[in-house]
């Protein structure tokens, strides 16, 4: 190549790394810049924890804490339930109770009954507190002799 050549080649090269700087500053930029991200929901933030989890050993911490969280505020619930007050009823004027209610003669006789079996039941039971208790040989023998 002769130096004519030469002089022109240097200057094709030199316009073209001026142009270029140019051209690379604006990918440049925009390479610099990344794209708007889209925002995670709270849900999927706590997906990604919790598949980055790879021990079993903070997963069962986590799950052992809610759990006590639960029971205790279920406990504290069951208990702050305050039972229904009731209402006093008022008596009236009108209704007045009578001092001794009529009585079946039926239901009177098998009352009867029943307090003359459990004084005859009282009175074995009193008769027989005064026996001897058997005398029993419990020795045995199966053998015959």
């Amino acid at each position: 190549m002769n130096e004519e050549a030469q002089g022109v080649m240097e200057e094709e090269i030199l316009a073209e790394e001026n142009a270029i700087p140019k051209e690379r500053q604006t990918t440049k930029i925009n390479a610099q810049q990344p794209p708007p991200k889209k925002k995670k929901t709270l849900q999927e933030l706590a997906r990604d924890w919790f598949y980055k989890l790879k021990a079993p050993k903070p997963i069962s911490y986590v799950i052992l804490c809610s759990l006590i969280i639960i029971i205790y505020t279920g406990l504290l619930l069951l208990s702050g339930k305050r039972p229904a007050q009731s209402t006093k009823s008022t008596v009236s004027n009108n209704a007045i109770a009578s001092p001794s209610p009529s009585v079946d003669p039926q239901v009177k006789a098998w009352q009867d009954k029943v307090s003359q079996f459990t004084d005859y039941i009282d009175y074995i039971n009193s008769q027989s507190r005064t026996f001897t208790p058997p005398n029993v040989d419990l020795n045995i023998n199966f053998t015959g002799k």
